[in-house]
């Protein structure tokens, strides 16, 4: 006599697999081998009890895969980064979202966003006066104030470069001197 036995639904890696059946449904006992897994699929063998005129039989639990994806991004500093399974998230850290894979298990994406500065640097230069001043990021400026420049940084995000430009006085100073006729000023 052959053994008999119900099919086990294929269950997700990791859920709880009840222990298999000690009696057949045509009533032939024994025991089962290997050990039950619950992380992949494995044939399992009926081992009949000594006596029953019955023969071996297997039976195959099918375990589906539970995906975990681990990925990255980032985003500059001030600027929210879309999630992409909705809303927005704009500090660093590891975001999670469990969603129902393909093949109805529970699986998990693991986003590491990290947040890339943006640079503000003040620096200062003067020129003299009515000569202008060549502003590193081109054109010219001839009066004193504050002067910015928005740039791409290397990272990617914009970055600004505050310039403060004063403005050196030209000293004109009239005097006046005399002498004697015939006599040489020095």
């Amino acid at each position: 006599v052959t053994p008999t036995f119900n099919a086990v639904a294929p269950i997700c890696s990791g859920a709880l697999l009840s222990p298999l059946p000690t009696t057949s449904t045509n009533g032939i006992t024994g025991t089962w081998s290997p050990a039950l897994n619950n992380t992949a699929t494995t044939t399992y063998t009926f081992t009949p009890t000594a006596g029953q005129c019955a023969t071996t039989t297997t039976l195959t639990i099918t375990i589906k895969p539970v995906y975990t994806t681990n990925t990255t991004a980032s985003t500059c500093q001030g600027t929210p980064y879309n999630l992409p399974w909705g809303g927005t998230a704009s500090t660093a850290g590891v975001y999670t979202h469990i969603y129902t894979a393909a093949n109805g298990c529970d699986s998990t994406v693991n986003l590491t966003l990290t947040i890339k500065p943006i640079y503000t640097t003040n620096t200062t230069a003067s020129t003299c006066q009515g000569t202008p001043y060549n502003l590193p990021w081109g054109g010219t400026a001839s009066t004193a104030g504050v002067y910015t420049h928005i740039y791409t940084a290397a990272n990617g995000c914009d970055s600004t470069v505050n310039l403060t430009l004063t403005i050196k006085p030209i000293y004109t100073t009239n005097t006046t001197a005399s002498t004697c006729q015939g006599t040489p000023y020095n």
